[in-house]
Parts: C-alpha cells; structure tokens; sequence
C-alpha cells in the first residue's frame, strides 16, 4: 500500500501503523503546498479502506481495489474544485508519448477526478443545472471507454483526435462553473448518503479545497463532521489550513504533507510524467508548462501587487499601478492563478525570499483573499470590481 506515493515518508508512515493499528481517524485533514500527492495519498487510503483482501498491494486482484484503480468504486465521493485541466492535459501528453497501460491508468484517472464530481446522486434535483454539459459528459463517458487499460489503444491518428476531443470537452464542463464550489446542497446529499446502509464496505468522502467552502455548506457539514456514521470516513484537503475555520479543525485530525525535494520532484516528473526531469525544477513548474499563460508573468504581477501594498505611498500612483493590473488579470481571466501566485510570494516572505510581511497581516490577507475567491468563483461576481475590493481592504490591513 502506498506504493504510489512518492516523497512524503512521515504522512505515509502515520497513516500505515494507523490502519496496522485499526485506528484511522474518521476525520482527516491533509493540508501542504500544491503537488504534494495529497488527492493521490486520499485515494490510496480510500482503497486500502475497502481492499477486499486486506493486503491492498496496488496490484491486488480483488473488485474494489479494480474499481478504485479506474476510480470508479462506488464508496467513495470527490467534491470541491481542482486544477482539471493541467491534469487532464499533462497526462494526454503522457500517452500520446507513452500509449501503455501505465498511461491510460493515469489519463484515465485524470479524467475521473473530474467526472466523479458529477456523479449522480451529487446532483439528484438538480438534473436541470446538468444539461448544458450533458453532450460532453456522455462523449467523455463514451470515450474513456476506448482508453481502458483493459483494451489495445486506438491507433495513433485516432488516439490523438479521441484526446483533443476529449479536452475540448472537459474544457466545456470546467468553463460551466459548476464544479467552481461545493453547494449546500451537495453537503446534503452526501450526509443523506453517508447514512444509508452500504454494500458492505467503507464510505469515503473527498473534499478538496476545504478552506473554500462557504457558510451554509460549511454550517451542513459540522453536522455530520462531528460525528460520522459508522463505516464512514472523511478526508478533506487544503493548501492553505489557516483559511480552514477552526470549527472544522476541532474535528479532524490533521496531517502535513511536506513540500517535495526536488530529487523527489524529478522523480515524480520522470516516472509517472515520463518526462526529462532536468527541464523543470519543481512539479509545480512542470504543470505550468500546460497553462496558457507564462508563470513568470504571473509571479512579476504578484510581485507588483505586494509592492503596491507594502511600498508605495503614491496613492495616484498606486491607483494607476493597480488598474493596470487588475485589466491584465480580467482580460485574460487569470484571476484563480493570480491568487495562487500571490499566496506563494505570502510564503516566500516567511523565509526571506520576498518582502517580508508579518504573520498576522498575512492570516487576515489570506482571509481577504479566500472571500474574494468565493465572491468570482462561487457567485460570479465581475473579477474587476472584486480584486478592486480585496486590495481596498488589504492596504488597510498592511
């Protein structure tokens, strides 16, 4: 068990003589920088927890552990938002280059990360909201038929217009918005679900991004949090545990994921990506290649952004300064990418690497920073008018 997951030897060893001991925590946290393996560790520990023969070696030959290969098995849910197409196209690369079973494991579980989070009983109600991507879902279905690993790939003309194809329309899921949060509503749905008699295996529940719920949802999930039914589990995850309220912190049980060396980087990049190592520095690097927009641009605008705050005193000046910024991140819809960047020069300034903001200010501009997160991602306000908003605030804060 475990196998998989590379560069992360203390949260690995806690959750192996956790399950040795029979004493895995009902509620879990892993919380750490980007492209750490948190999701991949929540996947494995769901497997392990409804491995059908115990040993839950990766290639172990029992119907769950296979369901869960695929991610298909029917105990565990996926909620919250995630970078789907960095995913999705960085392991279409990987099997156009590498068309063997390994690769369409990993392009198919790319896939699915996205497509769970649609999963019927998530959305049953609400069916309507479901019909503008309906044409792209069932074509993404219908395809990912063809890349099982258990079938001889299409040959390779075919192979790349089924891949092309498919990201356009994972793309049209994405651009809909509805994967942007998760709903009161599907908190529900998955308490109803939680306590509902299984077949006879354990429940697990996958929150990404837990640090981004809202109010309501965050108010439905305590609920259930607090006290899971048995059999249940639930693993939330987050890169930044300071914006998840210490309501939810109470009650679960956290563990850190270490941000990766870059031997460890290098190796993730070279065995799983099947990619030259020595190009890229660091995974988040590496998946930055399959942006549409320059990383660097990026850091030089978060870069400018906290000068504006910390240095200058010319409030026209600023005014102008922070126009031009903001028209660059709408026109060019980085808004999401932007905030992550931002909250790196945040980190960066803990070790000297960047300004140096002090702690405190730091906790309430991440707070200011998840609110406007919510206000375009979840409400879809003008992204203008809330990054005008989140830097009003953060100056006074500064």
């Amino acid at each position: 068990m475990f196998e998989n997951i590379l560069g992360q030897p203390a949260a690995v060893q806690t959750l192996s003589q956790n399950l040795e001991a029979g004493e895995v925590p009902r509620s879990l946290l892993f919380y750490g920088e980007p492209y750490t393996g948190k999701l991949s560790t929540a996947l494995e520990l769901a497997r392990v927890l409804t491995c059908e023969q115990g040993s839950a070696a990766w290639n172990c030959s029992c119907a769950s552990c296979g369901l869960h290969r695929v991610l298909l098995h029917p105990g565990t849910i996926m909620m919250g938002p995630r970078y789907f197409m960095r995913d999705i196209t960085a392991a279409g690369d990987v099997l156009k280059r590498h068309p063997k079973p390994i690769a369409q494991y990993l392009y198919l579980r790319a896939m699915r990360k996205l497509l769970r989070r649609l999963d019927p009983l998530l959305w049953e109600g609400n069916e309507q909201k479901l019909k503008k991507i309906s044409d792209a879902y069932s074509s993404l279905e219908d395809n990912l038929e063809l890349i099982h690993p258990a079938r001889s790939l299409p040959e390779e003309k075919k192979l790349v217009k089924l891949l092309d194809e498919n990201r356009n329309n994972a793309e049209k899921i994405c651009a809909s918005g509805l994967l942007d949060s998760v709903s009161i509503d599907n908190i529900r749905k998955v308490t109803y679900w939680a306590h509902t008699t299984s077949q006879g295996y354990n429940k697990i529940i996958i929150l990404e991004h837990a640090d981004r719920l809202l109010e309501s949802a965050r108010n439905a999930f305590l609920k259930i949090l607090e006290e899971p039914p048995s059999g249940v589990y639930f693993i939330l995850l987050t890169t930044n545990r300071q914006g998840v309220i210490d309501t939810i912190l109470s009650r679960v049980r956290s563990l850190y994921f270490m941000q990766r060396t870059a031997e460890t980087s290098g190796l993730v990049i070279e065995k799983i990506f099947r990619d030259n190592p020595e190009n890229f520095k660091t995974l988040a690097q590496y998946f930055e290649t399959w942006e549409d927009v320059n990383a660097e641009e990026l850091n030089a605008i978060a870069r400018r952004w906290l000068r504006l705050l910390l240095h200058e005193k010319d409030a026209l000046a600023a005014d102008r300064e922070l126009e031009n910024i903001i028209t660059q991140l709408a026109r060019k819809d980085l808004s999401s990418r932007f905030i992550v960047k931002f909250t790196e020069q945040l980190r960066l300034s803990l070790s000297g690497e960047a300004d140096q903001v002090p702690l405190g200010t730091q906790e309430r501009w991440l707070e200011i920073i998840r609110r406007g997160a919510s206000r375009m991602e979840v409400f879809h306000q003008n992204p203008q008018l809330v990054f005008s908003s989140m830097f009003s605030e953060m100056k006074v804060q500064a």
